[in-house]
């Protein structure tokens, strides 16, 4: 399997005489057939034409370069397809939406899944957001799930939600791994401890065995030694226990404060992303009506932002619907409007002029 992504920029050689046609720009995707029939390549000069070679044409597909069987060159992929418009929608599935056919909406299409020798789409992968995506990963969407690929959204089945929860990635699986390696030691450690006991338990067996023969040569010395050897086999499986649990103990310890530390970094980022927005909000105008949830006016459309008006409306809970609606001020029109309000500062500042006409009479006379 090869990802969609992994084709761009792929350089495309013939064949027949080892020289480099171009490099792939995008792919030409048919959603009714289900897979991948042909590359766009990119544009070699100001006034030609992006050219598109069929999937069937190409030998091989690589880990580095792609490979046209012999005889197959650059040519027209289909009367009913013109490669202006192939080049200008490229068929790609790339950021549009995904959601289910119960109104779900699961994420944005991030790359394709394809089989290189049929160019059939196995599946897509879905980016859901940051916070999402480093928490669980990205998730994979089976094509049997999609029921529609359409201009602004791809629709897939219900049972698909299961299909992602069921999907571990990101810290969950990093969570899990830790975990299942602890738990892998723990067993071994016990194991190593139950073998060790087995063995020291035959070769307490052999010795008795031998006691008993030499019973009268050995007395009491004999059972002395098998009760020294019992001893210390009983100590060397509690110390082995012991290590066992403790290592167990400090893993689980470790790990959790790893996860309140991510915990506490992604709350740290949050608060510092929405401290920005709320400084870059005060002060100008919302472009709507903003309402708690009793409809209580917290501001009126057009009237400016003001601190007050942040904290009545995260009593309310309708904080990022506020901070949504700023208008965004032109910034060119604010430092003009500034300019004019210090130039008719300084005006306004300026002396009168002198009285020159009570002179010219004072002269006169």
């Amino acid at each position: 399997m090869i990802s969609g992504r992994e084709f761009i920029g792929m350089p495309i050689f013939s064949l027949d005489r080892g020289e480099k046609i171009g490099e792939v720009e995008n792919l030409i995707f048919d959603p009714d057939q289900k897979k991948v029939v042909g590359f766009v390549l990119e544009e070699g000069g100001l006034f030609r034409s992006p050219e598109v070679i069929p999937f069937e044409s190409v030998e091989s597909i690589g880990p580095d370069v792609i490979v046209l069987k012999r005889g197959e060159s650059l040519k027209t992929f289909s009367d009913e397809i013109d490669p202006k418009q192939v080049k200008k929608e490229g068929f790609n599935l790339t950021g549009r939406k995904v959601i289910s056919d119960r109104g779900h909406e699961i994420g944005t299409v991030y790359d394709l899944e394809i089989n290189e020798p049929t160019g059939a789409v196995t599946g897509i992968e879905v980016r859901r957001g940051l916070f999402q995506d480093t928490a669980e990963g990205k998730k994979r969407i089976d094509f049997e799930y999609i029921q529609q690929i359409g201009k602004d959204a791809v629709i897939v089945s219900e049972t698909a939600l299961e299909a992602l929860a069921a999907q571990k990635g990101g810290l969950s699986a990093t969570y899990q791994s830790v975990k299942e390696s602890g738990a892998a030691t723990y067993q071994s450690v016990k194991e190593s401890s139950v073998e060790s006991l087995e063995r020291v338990r035959g070769k307490s067996g052999t010795l008795g065995a031998t006691a008993r023969e030499k019973k009268e040569s050995w007395g009491k010395t004999a059972q002395q030694r098998m009760e020294e050897m019992r001893e210390r086999s009983r100590s060397g499986l509690d110390r082995g226990r012991s290590e066992a649990s403790r290592f167990w103990e400090d893993l689980r310890t470790g790990f959790e404060r790893f996860r309140r530390r991510a915990e506490d970094y992604f709350d740290w980022l949050h608060s510092r992303l929405l401290q920005r927005r709320i400084e870059q909000s005060v002060g100008r105008r919302v472009s709507r009506t903003i309402l708690d949830p009793s409809d209580d006016v917290i501001l009126n459309q057009g009237e400016m932002i003001t601190y007050i008006a942040i904290r009545r409306a995260k009593e309310a809970g309708v904080l990022e619907i506020l901070l949504d609606s700023v208008v965004k001020e032109n910034i060119f029109a604010l430092r003009r409007k500034e300019t004019q309000s210090a130039a008719e500062e300084i005006f306004a500042k300026r002396p009168p002029p002198p009285a020159q006409t009570d002179e010219r009479l004072q002269k006169s006379a």
